[in-house]
């Protein structure tokens, strides 16, 4: 017998009716400012990033919309990121650089699409340096579980890294700007050779519900690694592959969360995108007793994070 979390991890309705919330509730929060609707797009693009990653390579063992949804309720119970269009368009970034990479596993002759996953990459760490971390992993996934680093994907790598900032410095070229280019890019690179374990983390930085909502997101996407890794022997060898890339680059921007606060606006929704595939796993192909009660336990608990993060 079917209950109600597998129905609402295989229904064909729920991304559509979640997706209909998600718009009610972004609208209602930003009360149609234009960073809102700017948001909103940035959101839906990288839900569906999202969605035609799991299609596409067959993420869930069950045909499941649960990553996308996953991350729009996250979204959802995220009012402080319904206006913050710059903290999302890496978050859109990084769902994309993946859908590129592992159409990489196990094709050495893939610098084309090395090239464009790590210019997206390099987008994101145009916008914030804090994307520089996205860069280790990846090169240790196309190494070791994509199997398809070889010298000429890494050079394509390093050069779709640099192109968003060649087209920048021929744009500060022609309008004679070049002066503001060289600085940014240098606080471009000051801030990606930040020392997080120099400074001691300040928390006061952080609002209220941006410390509940990322504990929750913590809590379960580190539920969801030690579900997969008990449970990982039910996937394919390829999806197995495919969910320690995840999980490499997961433990990196737990880190980031958890060293630098003071860059939660960035690694916040970049650990919403990587989250959402461990998250959806987990409460998608979860078993054993007790997992109803704990679900709906987590849904209440859910509830009511999402309606304090609107009251405070």
């Amino acid at each position: 017998m079917q209950t109600f979390r597998n129905k609402m991890a295989t229904s064909t309705f729920t991304l559509p009716v979640v997706s209909v919330l998600t718009l009610i509730v972004w609208v209602a929060d930003a009360a149609g400012s234009r960073a809102m609707w700017i948001s909103l797009l940035l959101a839906a693009l990288t839900a569906y990033a999202l969605a035609e990653w799991n299609n596409r390579y067959g993420l869930l063992r069950i045909r499941s919309r649960f990553v996308s949804t996953s991350f729009l309720l996250l979204m959802c119970a995220s009012p402080f990121l319904h206006t913050a269009a710059e903290g999302l368009a890496p978050a859109l970034c990084l769902a994309v650089s993946y859908l590129l990479l592992f159409a990489c596993y196990q094709q050495p002759r893939s610098q084309g699409k090395a090239f464009h996953a790590f210019l997206s990459t390099g987008i994101a760490t145009m916008l914030t340096p804090v994307a520089w971390l996205l860069v280790a992993p990846q090169y240790i996934f196309m190494t070791f579980q994509l199997r398809c680093l070889t010298w000429r994907t890494f050079v394509a790598g390093l050069l779709g890294l640099a192109v968003p900032y060649w087209c920048s410095f021929v744009w500060a070229v022609f309008t004679g700007d070049l002066a503001t280019a060289a600085l940014a890019f240098a606080g471009n690179v000051a801030g990606a050779c930040h020392a997080p374990l120099l400074a001691v983390p300040d928390y006061a930085l952080l609002s209220l519900p941006e410390k509940v909502v990322g504990i929750y997101l913590a809590a379960l996407s580190i539920i969801g690694i030690f579900h997969y890794f008990r449970t990982s022997y039910n996937d394919r060898i390829r999806v197995r592959m495919f969910f320690h890339s995840i999980i490499i680059t997961e433990i990196f921007l737990l880190a980031a969360a958890f060293m630098l606060p003071q860059h939660f606006a960035w690694t916040f929704p970049l650990l919403l995108v990587n989250s959402a595939p461990l998250i959806a796993h987990y409460w998608t192909l979860a078993r054993g007793r007790g997992i109803e009660i704990w679900f709906w336990a987590m849904t209440i608990l859910y509830i009511c994070i999402a309606v304090a993060t609107h009251i405070l």
